[in-house]
């Protein structure tokens, strides 16, 4: 079947500034961010942060950060994010106290993919020493980086796949426990070494002494989805950490 002609419509998100440009010179957005397009393939679309400001990718039929090359089928949409560039890249570092947590920053991700904001965004969710304490810094942080969190790079930022993904990596599961069914149609990493390798990329410098091992109880947050998921999200940390016998009383790092 012939692809079907359709308005390629990109939108600027998030707190950055930049432009997107297209190879016919059709889009320039900015100011044109709209245009009509054959079915098939569309023009090349290349990000361009202003000074100061870093592109962190693309959603909807683009992913990644190169320049790409959207297939128009129907009407198609094409996101790009920009941020400032003191965003840094420890992605997965949510509260900016130096570890990586699943029951901070890892309970972060997941929520704010559920849509949660504001206090039920933040409640029991901070590590200690968080530089990002407040509900508004943690949103627009999360924000700033939604890009990147489209772990299995479908061009969807969700729950119960990306952002299950991360709170199963962050407890140390990997191989078929990392991705059994947390892996989004349309998927181009769906094997657990990619997984695995593009987490690890949001984690820079991660410390990498053996994990403790988890309790029951945080192993039914990475066990499934669905209501298990959310039930997770929703929970203060408080009626869920355990302690590994000897370590102290701040984040429990992977």
């Amino acid at each position: 079947m012939q692809p079907a002609a359709g308005v390629l419509a990109v939108t600027l998100s998030a707190s950055g500034d930049g432009t997107v440009t297209g190879s016919d010179l059709q889009i320039d957005c900015g100011s044109t961010c709209e245009h009509a397009y054959a079915g098939g393939a569309g023009p090349t679309l290349t990000a361009n942060p202003a000074m100061g400001f870093v592109f962190t990718g693309w959603l909807g039929a683009c992913t990644g950060t190169s320049p790409c090359q959207p297939f128009i089928d129907g009407d198609t949409h094409v996101s790009a994010t920009f941020a400032p560039d003191t965003i840094g890249v420890r992605t997965l570092d949510v509260d900016g106290n130096g570890p990586y947590d699943a029951l901070t920053d890892g309970l972060l991700v997941i929520r704010y993919l559920f849509g949660l904001t504001g206090q039920s965004l933040t409640d029991f969710a901070l590590g200690s020493g968080a530089q990002r304490g407040d509900p508004a810094a943690v949103l627009g942080y999360l924000a700033d980086v939604r890009p990147r969190l489209d772990v299995d790079g479908n061009g969807a930022a969700d729950a119960l796949t990306d952002g299950l993904l991360i709170v199963r990596y962050l407890f140390n599961r990997r191989g078929t426990a990392l991705t059994e069914g947390a892996i989004g149609a349309g998927a181009t990493r769906g094997t657990a070494p990619a997984i695995e390798l593009y987490i690890q990329g949001l984690r820079p410098e991660a410390d990498r002494r053996p994990a403790w091992r988890q309790p029951r109880s945080a192993a039914l947050a990475v066990r499934g989805a669905g209501s298990v998921c959310h039930s997770v999200a929703m929970a203060p940390i408080s009626s869920r950490r355990r302690r590994a016998p000897g370590s102290d009383r701040s984040k429990t790092r992977s």
